[in-house]
């Protein structure tokens, strides 16, 4: 008797091969034995002849104990001819089974990853929903079929979208991450479309601070001599920020990028600086003396500031520690007050450890991100308000959005698109509070 692709056949017809699963029940038996009233037989068991007109089962054992169990008790199966089941072999399965026993097989794979397994759900999903439209077929449905959580079908189909335009949820390494970082996007494109919305000027204002593009293009526009504090952040180089490289957009954090980009754009931002002002230059550890020659090279000078500063974070006591029965967490990083003439200190400071907490993980928007905190502390520690601070690697924005908050006039330059809007957003939520007051 046929049915779509395969045939019915008499559930004690089938029998089971000798590869018989022990554990086929789990803790979902109950809801998934019920599932078959109302329902029915979402996809055939695949079956091989066996001779005596028997068949045996190759795929679908829990299916069939479970139709077992209603038969044995005499209830009929949705939409089911009493005590028969749809069954099917290889050569006439339909297509949504085929991608059913593929994806068991991959499921097996230790090297599986999250973003494969919801491209096979997607895939699933939209083929069954153009062979049973929209109005029969649903997320649920498919949570049944994949004996997956609703939840979790939910979470795999949005992160797989999400996946094709965000590159930090397409480098994500688990469902989770990935889940968080989508969550993270849609929550900062609701306040990007809410500030652009709410007022178009502070909008506007913000994409005219930071600018789409590449550094090394953009500092040429700048004139000489028209700024008064440049904050240089760039990549560091030997892979450094292998977390963020890993886990969020891409970049370039090779020796030869990083070392190219510093050689160019420090001679640049000394042109680019009044006559006795600072420059902030962050970079890793252990190439310290390195950078004091090259930074020395192109003019600048480290009186009364050769002794490197740190930003010490206080919270980092974990970490993404690969090693940690070898080496200890990095909890500070480095950077020079570069001088251009002879510029003094705006205010008092203590010493030259600047301590803070770093971003949250629920509010971060950018893998390298500066606290707020921090950033306002070198500002006004080097320059008077008024003043013009440059920012020409971005980042978060965090840099220009303190000095704007601390009466300092900001610009800057940033090469992602995805970050650069995210700044733009966060300067925009800003600057419109100047029309709210």
């Amino acid at each position: 008797m046929s049915n779509k692709a395969g045939f019915y056949v008499q559930h004690s017809d089938l029998v089971l091969s000798e590869n018989i699963r022990e554990d086929y029940k789990g803790k979902d038996w109950k809801e998934f034995v019920a599932s078959f009233l109302s329902l029915g037989q979402l996809q055939p068991i695949v079956v091989k002849p066996n001779g005596d007109e028997k068949y045996e089962i190759v795929y679908g054992e829990r299916r069939w104990r479970a139709i077992g169990e209603h038969y044995g008790l005499g209830v009929p199966i949705k939409d089911m001819p009493m005590g028969m089941v749809w069954a099917a072999t290889r050569d006439n399965l339909p297509t949504h089974t085929r991608l059913l026993i593929q994806f068991g097989e991959n499921q097996q794979r230790s090297d599986l990853t999250f973003l494969e397994k919801a491209k096979f759900i997607r895939k699933f999903h939209d083929l069954m929903i153009e062979e049973k439209g929209a109005d029969a077929w649903n997320q649920e449905l498919t949570a049944h079929v994949l004996n997956l959580s609703p939840a979790s079908i939910s979470h795999y189909l949005r992160v797989e979208e999400a996946a094709k335009s965000d590159v930090a949820v397409a480098k994500a390494t688990t469902l989770d991450a990935a889940v968080k970082r989508m969550k993270t996007a849609e929550k900062l494109k609701v306040r990007h479309d809410a500030a652009k919305k709410d007022d178009n000027n502070a909008f506007e204002r913000a994409t005219s601070i930071i600018h789409h593009g590449d550094a090394r293009d953009w500092i040429s526009t700048i004139p000489d001599g028209s700024v008064d504090l440049v904050n240089f952040d760039p990549p560091w180089g030997n892979n450094v920020s292998y977390k963020a490289q890993e886990n969020h957009e891409g970049f370039d954090d090779s020796d030869e990028y990083a070392g190219s980009l510093r050689e160019f754009m420090l001679p640049q931002i000394f042109r680019v600086l009044r006559n006795d002002r600072f420059c902030v230059f962050w970079f890793r550890s252990w190439i310290e003396e390195q950078m004091a020659e090259l930074a020395t090279s192109c003019g600048f000078n480290l009186d009364f500031t050769r002794t490197a500063c740190i930003w010490y974070k206080v919270d980092k006591v974990v970490d993404q520690n690969r090693n940690p029965e070898k080496s200890l967490v990095e909890a500070y990083e480095k950077f020079f007050l570069l001088r251009k003439g002879d510029p003094v200190f705006h205010e008092r400071r203590a010493n030259n450890v600047f301590a803070y907490d770093r971003v949250s993980l629920g509010s971060i928007i950018h893998p390298t991100e500066k606290p707020l905190a921090l950033c306002s502390d070198i500002i006004r520690l080097c320059s008077v308000p008024g003043e013009m601070v440059l920012d020409p690697c971005a980042g978060s924005a965090a840099f220009l959005d303190a000095g704007l908050r601390i009466s300092r006039k900001a610009k800057g330059c940033e090469l992602a698109e995805t970050y650069r809007e995210r700044g733009v957003t966060r300067l925009a939520e800003y600057l419109k509070t100047f029309r709210d007051a």
